[in-house]
Parts: C-alpha cells; sequence; structure tokens
C-alpha cells in the first residue's frame, strides 16, 4: 500500500520534471530561434531600436516641453500677476509715503503756528490763544520799581480854578435834615465858615434856539433874503453844528456805530433829541464834499514832502474785499478807499507816480514802488524785515534768523543812543562789522538753502533770502543816512483806527461810504496829529468853513 502510493507520487513528479523541461526546452529553442534571428538580421534589428529610441526620445521631449511650456505659461501669468501687484503695491506706497510726508508737514506746520505770535508775525495781541502768554509791545525798559507813586513825587491835582473861570456857585447851608455824618445826631448848628471844593463838570443840556432873521429886500436883483442866511435852509428846523460835529466825531473818529450815537443823543439830552441814522448818512456825505478842497492840499503838501509814509489795509465793503489806503508825512494824513487792490487804484490816487527822484517812500515791502513808472526813492521797513527773520527760525528750526533779527534791533538801539547824543552817523567800523556779520549769516542760509537737504520752511527761507539779496539797499540805507526812519509805524498807526471801524461796523456798505470815511479821517487825523482841538475841527466843518492845511500846521508851529 505504502510502496503503491510512493509509485503513484514518484510517476506524477517524473511527470511534472518532464512537462518543465519540455517547456525549458521550448523556452531554450524560442530563445536560440531569436539568437539565430538576431545575428541574422542583426543591422535590421539595431536600426528598428534606434528608431524605436528615437521616437520615444522625441515623445518624451515633446512631452517634456509640453510640460515646460504649461510651466512656462503658469511662471509669466504668475509673474503677471506679481508684476500688477508690484506697481499697485509701489502706487500705494507712494501714495502712503505722500500722505506720510503730508502729514509730517502738516504736523510742522500747526508746530509752527504754535510758535507765532505778535513779536514774528502780524498776528494783533487780541488773537492770541488762552493757553499762550500775550506779547504787549512795550518800548520801556525796566526800572526796577514798583507799581504806583513813587517815593518823594509830586503829587498830580486839578488846579484850582480862578474866580472868573468858576462858571455856577452853589451853596451849601445847614438844613432841618442836617445829620453828622460821624455818629448820626441832629442835633448840629452852623457857623457860617464855608468849606469850597471845586467840581469840573460837563452839563447835560438840550437847547432848542429860535434865530430871527430880519427879511431884506435887494434893490438890485428885487429879491428879498433873510439876514444871516447864505441860502435860505430846507427845512424850518434843522440840528445846531454842535450836534452835528458831535456825530461826525463819534462816527468818523471814534468809530461809534449810527445807532449807538443815537442812543447816547438821546439819552444825554433827557430824551429831547432823536436824531435818526439817515440823517447821519446824509450828513456824512454833505461833510464829505466840504472836504474837497481840503484835500487836494494835503496831496500837494505830500507831492512837495522830502519824506513819504504809505500803506494799505483790506476793508470789507458790501461783504467783499477793498482797500483803504494811506499817504502821510509827519504832520499830513491822506486816506483813500478803492475796490481793488491794484496798480489801477494808485494810479486813481494820482500820487505815487508824481513824486520827483528826490522823495523818499517808507513802505512794507509794497512790489508795487519798484514798477518802473514810479521814480522816488524806496526803503523799506524793518518792523516788518525783523519780524520775518524770527518767523523763518521759528519755521526752520534754524538759529540764523533770529541772529539776524537781533542784528537789526541791536543796531536801530545803537541808533537811537547815538542821535540822543547828537551823533548824526555810524563809525565805519561799525558798519563794516554789521555787513560783515550779516553776510555772513546769509551765507550759512545760502548752502543750506542750496543743499540736497529737505526741511520745513525751506521754500519760505528761500524766498526770504532772494528778497533780501535784490533789495539789500533798500534795506541797509539807514546805516548811512540817518535821517531815514526804520519802520513805517506811522502808516501802521494811521490805519489801526479803520480795524476798530469794521469791528463795530463790519463792514462798509459801499464803496462811497468808504471813500467818505477815508476822506473824514484825512481832516480829523491831520488836524489831531498837529494838535488842533479835533470837535472844534467837526464844528468848522459841519458850518462848511473847515480848517485850511495852513492853518493846521499854523497850530503845529506855535
Amino acid at each position: 500500500m505504502g510502496l503503491a502510493s510512493s509509485n503513484v507520487r514518484l510517476s506524477k513528479e517524473i511527470t511534472r520534471l518532464n512537462n518543465k523541461l519540455d517547456k525549458v526546452t521550448a523556452k531554450a529553442t524560442e530563445y536560440q530561434n531569436k539568437y539565430i534571428y538576431a545575428t541574422t538580421h542583426q543591422e535590421e534589428i539595431i536600426r528598428r531600436s534606434i528608431r524605436e529610441g528615437i521616437k520615444l526620445a522625441e515623445q518624451s521631449y515633446i512631452n517634456e516641453i509640453k510640460a515646460l511650456k504649461k510651466e512656462l505659461t503658469n511662471a509669466l501669468k504668475q509673474i503677471e500677476r506679481y508684476r500688477t501687484y508690484a506697481q499697485q503695491t509701489s502706487i500705494l506706497l507712494k501714495k502712503r509715503t505722500k500722505e506720510l510726508k503730508e502729514a509730517y508737514r502738516v504736523i510742522a506746520h500747526y508746530k509752527v503756528l504754535e510758535a507765532h505770535d505778535g513779536t514774528n508775525t502780524g498776528m494783533p495781541t487780541s488773537q492770541t490763544p488762552i493757553n499762550k502768554k500775550k506779547h504787549i509791545p512795550n518800548s520801556r525798559k525796566p526800572t526796577r520799581k514798583h507799581k504806583g507813586g513813587q517815593k518823594n513825587h509830586t503829587k498830580h491835582e486839578l488846579d484850582i480854578p480862578s474866580k472868573d473861570a468858576i462858571d455856577e456857585v452853589e451853596t451849601h447851608d445847614k438844613s432841618e435834615q442836617t445829620t453828622c455824618p460821624y455818629c448820626g445826631s441832629k442835633d448840629c448848628e452852623g457857623r457860617g465858615v464855608y468849606d469850597s471844593f471845586f467840581l469840573y463838570e460837563l452839563k447835560q443840556i438840550a437847547q432848542i434856539i429860535q434865530h430871527n432873521h430880519e427879511r431884506c429886500y435887494c434893490h438890485k436883483c428885487k429879491r428879498y433874503f433873510a439876514e444871516g442866511l447864505k441860502s435860505k435852509p430846507h427845512s424850518k428846523c434843522s440840528y445846531g453844528p454842535n450836534i452835528n460835529s458831535l456825530i461826525v466825531y463819534f462816527s468818523a473818529f471814534m468809530n461809534v456805530p449810527y445807532n449807538k450815537i443815537a442812543d447816547y443823543i438821546e439819552e444825554i439830552s433827557d430824551g429831547k433829541l432823536h436824531v435818526s441814522v439817515g440823517y447821519m448818512v446824509k450828513l456824512m456825505q454833505k461833510t464829505f464834499i466840504k472836504l474837497k478842497d481840503f484835500l487836494n492840499q494835503n496831496k500837494t503838501e505830500i507831492l512837495k514832502a522830502k519824506l513819504v509814509y504809505w500803506d494799505d489795509t483790506v476793508i470789507i465793503i458790501n461783504t467783499k474785499r477793498g482797500i483803504l489806503r494811506f499817504y502821510g508825512t509827519g504832520n499830513v494824513c491822506l486816506y483813500t478807499a478803492h475796490q481793488h487792490k491794484d496798480l489801477k487804484s494808485i494810479e486813481d490816487d494820482k500820487l505815487l507816480e508824481l513824486l520827483l527822484p528826490e522823495t523818499t517812500v517808507m513802505h512794507d515791502h509794497n512790489t508795487v514802488n519798484y514798477n518802473d513808472k514810479f521814480m522816488y526813492r524806496n526803503i523799506e521797513c524793518l518792523a516788518h524785515l525783523i519780524r520775518d527773520f524770527k518767523r523763518i527760525s521759528i519755521d526752520t528750526k534754524k538759529p540764523e534768523g533770529k541772529q539776524l533779527a537781533k542784528l537789526f534791533s541791536k543796531a536801530i538801539e545803537h541808533r537811537k543812543s547815538l542821535l540822543t547824543r547828537g551823533i548824526q552817523n555810524f563809525f565805519p567800523e561799525y558798519i563794516t562789522r554789521f555787513k560783515n556779520r550779516l553776510h555772513k549769516l546769509l551765507n550759512v542760509m545760502r548752502s543750506r538753502v542750496e543743499s540736497d537737504t529737505d526741511y520745513y520752511g525751506k521754500d519760505q527761507e528761500k524766498a526770504m533770502l532772494k528778497r533780501f539779496e535784490k533789495y539789500e539797499k533798500n534795506y541797509t540805507d539807514w546805516l548811512n543816512d540817518f535821517s531815514l526812519p526804520t519802520t513805517n509805524n506811522l502808516s501802521e498807526r494811521s490805519l489801526r483806527p479803520v480795524k476798530s471801524k469794521l469791528k463795530a461796523a463790519g463792514q462798509f456798505i459801499n464803496i462811497r461810504s468808504a471813500k467818505i470815511y477815508a476822506a473824514i479821517n484825512s481832516y480829523t487825523q491831520t488836524c489831531h496829529i498837529n494838535g488842533v482841538n479835533i470837535f472844534q475841527a467837526l464844528k468848522r466843518l459841519c458850518t462848511g468853513h473847515p480848517f485850511t492845511l495852513s492853518e493846521i500846521m499854523a497850530f503845529n508851529s506855535s
């Protein structure tokens, strides 16, 4: 049983091995046939392999090129996206950089504005910020004396008038109501002795005066007229010269509004006088007509002067900007009003173009003065120059501006001290030192402006340098001639009242009202600087006989 099964397994194994041998033999035969074919067709097989390899390589390269092209396309798209993003980022960066620079400039600007005050700009004291100390211009030097009356100082009192100067005497006798001011008792006795005290007072009197003018008959022209009247009045009742001059005084000289003047006259007259605003307006127009000859006299006097001051300031005329201009000498004032600040308005004044080459004109760097139409000599106001130097120093945060301002200020003070001692010129060495120091500081500023460094206030500093270099002679002529003024303060002071007028009234209703204001102020200010009583001068004006310029100047000489 066991042998039989072993034979069966052996036979199966032999069969399996024979089958495997057959397969191996067949495989060997196949390989042999292939070898024989390969040896006989070797060149053909090589060529076929090469062709198939080339095809495979070409296909591989094509696929690789396609992949590279796809990658290149994607890369180009990515590059384009990056380029667009870079451009957008660059634009945004430039915008943000510009905004940042503007922000820095605004911050620097406001810091500079915070440092501006009346010492370095034209800012009035009234506009000083709340948290900043006001700068009150004061040329007085400290004396270390305490405030109030000084030791051994004579007390000033009103003079006791003479008997002839006393207008009224009031006697206060003892009466039944008399009480002692110390204890309040009525048990008092008069002794018949009087203690005299004098009271200087104004009386509030409103008078109605009847004027009787005899009717006369002229045999020559066969007409009737009233004695003492050159023409028949428009009305039976009118206001007298005292009231009219008071109205003009308050309106033109004191800059009081019409309604306030009407209230004052009504109250001071205990309600007897009610002057209308319309009457005041007509009164101002009438006075303007009466001043035509006086204004021509003023203009003629200014044309003859060796030194003339002039300046202008902005006024509001019917909600629009106009101009009030001042021309003057030491004792003559002339105001003009115009709708526009331009050369034509100056030509309309017919004054500057008629000045001779020998005339010197002081102004606040009005470049129109250097027009070829004008022949006179120009000098510039140093107060404005010093203020501009200080502002430049604050704007740029550089010291040269303040040093230049200090240089000019000290020179002006030194000139004043020399004049008080009767010396009429600087020593040549002082002028040389002054100019050397001046040009040294200017050169420092010039080198900084010409550099590539950017800083706040550079444009202003450059403009300031250019201006000074062009007009240096006009700014420094006073060094060699002590008869020349150093500031245009006369014009500044003369134009200041119109600002008070605008604060009270707001504006001039039309150009005619501005011209009326200018004409009346030419008269009142000329009277004022020559010591003429303005109220009396206005009385003369309201009666139709204003002072002539020669009469006014006679007061000054006396």
